[in-house]
């Protein structure tokens, strides 16, 4: 089977890895190592620093070096280097106890956003929001009086081109309209929306039991529930 050109790249990029990391271990075993990264790194930061490139370094056969020497070296990388044949079973233990760690507080966190995406959140009233008009002794800007019962009590819903304020109401429902394209100047002097049309809805069921009126704010769906003349009513 041909392999296509970007697993052939990949394919020689491993095999060029591998075999470098092999002949280099190897013909380090039979010569000196004259130049080393680290040496390459300390020329170029003294030409940075305006200072000629100097070299200082003399080749020592491995059996005129002190015994402690290769071990220390050994001993940054593997401290048990001595101790084991290879294998760090005790290292291994560690790493694999991290990773048995991890997976499990990863799935702790799926199955709390698992859950959290279930979780249904509402805001909910057990009466009506009032409708007592607006305020003209409290002029809000530009002669518009002040509605408390709309700002306060009334439950928003929109999808960023309009929105409507519901008030839940049993006898006369108020349901206050917002449109991007109708709302110039708002009454507090700021653009966006502004309210541009009132529909009220003749209801007549005055004296509402078991009532209950709700925005789930999971979907953006108002309710209002209740039991008038032992039928009960909903709406959506």
């Amino acid at each position: 089977m041909k392999l296509s050109k970007p697993l052939r790249i990949i394919r020689n990029l491993l095999l060029f890895f591998f075999i470098s990391t092999t002949v280099t271990v190897v013909v380090y075993s039979f010569m000196p190592v004259y130049v080393t990264p680290l040496m390459i790194i300390r020329s170029v930061q003294q030409v940075f620093k305006g200072e000629s490139p100097a070299w200082h370094h003399e080749w020592v056969p491995f059996d005129k070096l002190s015994p402690h020497l290769p071990m220390a070296v050994i001993a940054s990388e593997d401290n048990r280097f001595a101790t084991h044949n290879g294998f760090d079973f005790i290292e291994i233990q560690k790493a694999m106890k991290g990773i048995f760690l991890s997976i499990l507080l990863f799935l702790s966190t799926l199955s709390i956003q698992g859950a959290e995406s279930n979780k249904e959140y509402t805001l909910w009233y057990n009466r009506p929001a009032y409708n007592r008009g607006g305020n003209f002794s409290q002029i809000a800007a530009r002669g518009f009086p002040y509605d408390e019962d709309w700002e306060k009590w009334s439950l928003p819903i929109g999808n960023g081109a309009m929105g409507v304020c519901i008030f839940g109401r049993t006898d006369v429902e108020r349901i206050q309209l917002a449109e991007k394209t109708m709302g110039n100047k708002g009454a507090y002097g700021m653009g966006g929306f502004t309210n541009f049309a009132e529909i009220y809805l003749d209801i007549h069921h005055n004296y509402a039991q078991d009532y209950k009126r709700a925005l789930r704010l999971n979907d953006a769906i108002s309710t209002v529930n209740y039991k008038h003349e032992e039928i009960e009513y909903d709406r959506e």
